[in-house]
This record gives C-alpha cells, sequence and structure tokens, in this order.
C-alpha cells in the first residue's frame, strides 16, 4: 500500500487505508511483532482500534499483569516514524491528569510502537453513540480536560494531528 493513502485528506481514505493494514498484518506480522516488544509486554489479538499512521491492540504488562494499549505505527513515511518516536519520547516525559501516561517507546521490525496505559472507560465518541449528547456541564468538563492536556503538549512542542471524539 502507498503511504499516500495514510496521509489523503479524505477520512473515508485513510480509514479505508488503515482496515487493508489492520487485514494484511495484525493477526500475522503486527500482532507476532508487539509480543516481543522488549519481553515486558504481552500483546493480546484484540484491535483496539485505529490511530492516523497505524493501528492499537491491547496488552499487558507482564510484571503485573495490567492492561496496556500498544500503538503500533505502520505508516511507511520515515517523516511521520520519527515523529511518532520524538511525540511517544516527550510524551513519555509528561505527567499530567488528562494525558495517557507513555510507559514505552521504541522500534521492532521497522515499525515504531509505544505503550501507553489502558484507558477502561471507551472513547468520547462511544459515549456520544451512546448518550447522542452531552449535557452542558459535562461538555464543559470535557472541553476543559481536553484544552489542559493540549496546553501541556503545546508547551513542550507537541501538536495533537488527530484530534477527534474517537481518541
Amino acid at each position: 500500500m502507498g503511504q499516500a493513502a495514510f496521509f489523503a485528506d479524505d477520512a473515508k481514505k485513510r480509514a479505508a487505508a488503515a482496515v487493508e493494514v489492520a487485514e494484511a498484518q495484525t493477526s500475522a506480522e503486527i500482532v507476532v511483532a508487539v509480543r516481543r516488544v522488549s519481553g515486558l509486554y504481552r500483546a493480546t489479538d484484540y484491535l483496539l482500534g485505529f490511530i492516523a499512521m497505524g493501528l492499537v491492540v491491547e496488552g499487558t504488562r507482564r510484571e503485573d499483569k495490567n492492561r496496556v494499549a500498544i500503538k503500533f505505527c505502520v505508516a511507511l513515511d520515515p517523516s511521520g516514524m520519527s515523529r511518532f518516536i520524538r511525540e511517544g519520547t516527550i510524551l513519555s516525559t509528561l505527567s499530567h491528569s488528562n494525558i495517557v501516561p507513555v510507559l514505552a517507546v521504541g522500534f521492532l521490525q521497522k515499525h515504531p510502537f509505544l505503550v501507553t496505559e489502558f484507558m477502561p472507560g471507551g472513547t468520547l465518541r462511544a459515549r456520544l453513540d451512546r448518550d447522542k449528547k452531552l449535557s452542558s456541564g459535562d461538555a464543559v468538563r470535557v472541553a476543559r480536560d481536553v484544552l489542559a492536556g493540549l496546553a501541556a503538549c503545546h508547551a513542550r512542542g507537541i501538536v495533537h494531528r488527530d484530534l477527534k471524539p474517537e481518541n
């Protein structure tokens, strides 16, 4: 698959490209590779979703069996992969209540990955799909939390390039 599919302006093309990557690689190459992440984490076969340049699988930390999310970048663009590692490394140094902690960052089989704490509450998109809308108080709380997390990222030079309710 060409790298242009990942960076297309059209969201449908990006989603189709992500599905194609997942179908081609999740069960074979990616999950097998992620299972070996530093020997510290074990990936399950459960696909949590897609990110702008790849996919996210559920995993566990071998040490304490806590659930984690493993984000695996499958984009072929070297500058995108470099940005993914750089931003993951910076995020791993941040400690903020509105930012999911990054536990590990690395490269495996030509693909960068990062491991984050697992957030069991689901996405804002799932909540909106279920409840259809937020109360005004909840909407203000969500907006403040998102903006506080973004401000902490921006203070360190990180720009969130894929801000949406699914994230």
